[in-house]
């Protein structure tokens, strides 16, 4: 019987142990995760970016090759570049790089998350969730708030034929004013 409640006392220990040890995991600031992620708040249909800071502080280059959500018909990793001397925006191949402890910016005019087709209204403080999917298969959950950034209300038209630079997103022939960064109409 002192030997039964010995294994018993062992095996308890073992298991609070185990829990406290992945308590620990996931607070530690050893993973990586997405900092001050935030959306243009944007009426349904619209499509809008999420941008933020991915920190990497692992020992290891992590790449994000997709992302996934139900926040929007479609959601893509973008970026903004120069072509012909005109900033256009595509969907970015290859996904993101994210070097050992470093960060990745995701700002206006540069990387961010594409939401296209919103199948909801986002207000000023609602909050979208996305998943980032890494190579090697783990994921990283990136929580947004949506802001009202009325100093981004111009028209923009990034290949100056009215697309906003989505043509094979099945946008419509209006300029929006969802793309930050990209050559303003005039």
């Amino acid at each position: 019987m002192k030997h039964m409640r010995w294994v018993v006392s062992c095996l308890l220990l073992v298991a609070v142990a185990g829990v406290a040890g992945c308590q620990a995991a996931d607070d530690g600031g050893d993973s990586v995760a997405v900092q001050d992620a935030f959306v243009k708040a944007m009426p349904q249909g619209e499509m809008t970016a999420i941008f933020g800071v991915i920190d990497n502080p692992t020992d290891e280059e992590i790449t994000v090759e997709s992302v996934s959500g139900d926040v929007a018909e479609r959601v893509e990793l973008h970026e903004m570049v120069t072509e012909n001397g005109t900033m256009v925006m595509r969907e970015r191949e290859g996904g993101f790089v994210v070097p050992a402890g470093e960060s990745l910016s995701l700002e206006p005019g540069g990387l961010h998350i594409m939401l296209i087709g919103l199948t909801r209204e986002l207000k000023a403080g609602d909050e979208v969730q996305v998943t980032l999917h890494l190579a090697g298969g783990d994921t990283v959950d990136v929580r947004a708030t949506a802001r009202d950034m009325a100093n981004a209300q111009e028209s923009y038209d990034p290949d100056g034929e009215g697309s906003g630079g989505h043509d094979q997103h099945g946008s419509s022939d209006e300029p929006t004013s969802a793309l930050l960064g990209a050559r303003p109409v005039r």
